[in-house]
């Protein structure tokens, strides 16, 4: 007989009335590649509709020429922008993509906890209990099929421009370093600042013991950014999110007393 789990709800939507904080996506978990060396798979899916915000007029406000305008970031300070150039644009769209998926991927173990048997290898006589590899799929979408849609505006290459523009949660800019990309990403998949789901200068303080957060001003990752996948097995096999604890190293099935 295949070795085979049905789960009440194998592909999950997550988040839908949150989509202004971010915190949505799908996830599906996967138990095929358990064994007694591997783990079960569980991933989030999240695509992006990433377009290019000089001819929205909601984000910029063109000059009479038609050839440049004026928008406003985060702080609301007006910077000039320009059409993208249609390479450029494809090529930073792809970069910040890449950048972001492969930073996200891969990067979190959930321990599967004493209480929870359903992943326990092989079905019938098991041996091992697997935990929880999380993996992170992000790809670009057309708008209709996207979780999010996320202008993005051209700074241009003057050298002395002002290029200081604060990125939020749904307006990128061509000057985003490869943190910020990877910290907005993190805002889609629902995280928080450290201080909280603020923009001031004191949300982006550190807490004390993790120093260089990826969700403030740094660039680590820490255990407290699996928060999405926690969520998410938690409701595909009804459970609660705290009890699968996180690992940032690749912990092994668990072999079961006999």
């Amino acid at each position: 007989m295949p070795d085979v789990i049905t789960f009440e709800h194998p592909l999950l939507i997550f988040g839908k009335t949150q989509a202004v904080y971010g915190g949505v996506w799908e996830a599906e978990l996967d138990p095929g590649p358990r064994n007694a060396q591997d783990n079960a798979e569980l991933t989030l899916y999240m695509r992006v509709h990433i377009y290019d915000g000089f001819n929205d007029t909601a984000i910029t406000t063109k000059a009479a020429d038609g050839k440049s305008g004026q928008a406003k970031d985060t702080d609301n300070h007006a910077y000039t922008v320009y059409p993208w150039p249609v390479d450029r644009f494809r090529l930073w769209r792809n970069n910040l993509i890449q950048t972001a998926r492969k930073f996200w991927h891969g990067k979190f173990w959930l321990v599967t906890p004493a209480s929870y048997s359903k992943l326990d290898w092989p079905q019938g006589k098991p041996t091992h209990r697997p935990n929880v590899w999380c993996r992170f799929e992000l790809t670009q979408a057309d708008k209709a099929d996207a979780h999010f849609s996320i202008a993005s505006v051209y700074l241009g290459k003057s050298p002395t421009r002002n290029s200081d523009f604060r990125a939020n949660l749904f307006l990128y800019d061509s000057d985003d370093s490869l943190n910020t990309k990877k910290h907005e990403v993190g805002h889609l998949l629902g995280l928080d600042h450290p201080g909280g789901r603020s923009n001031n200068n004191a949300a982006y303080n550190d807490r004390p013991g993790y120093p260089s957060d990826v969700m403030g001003a740094g660039k680590r990752i820490y255990r407290h950014h699996a928060l999405p996948w926690q969520k998410a097995i938690a409701m595909i096999t009804e459970t609660t999110a705290s009890d699968w604890k996180v690992s940032l190293i690749k912990v092994p099935p668990k072999p079961l007393k006999k």
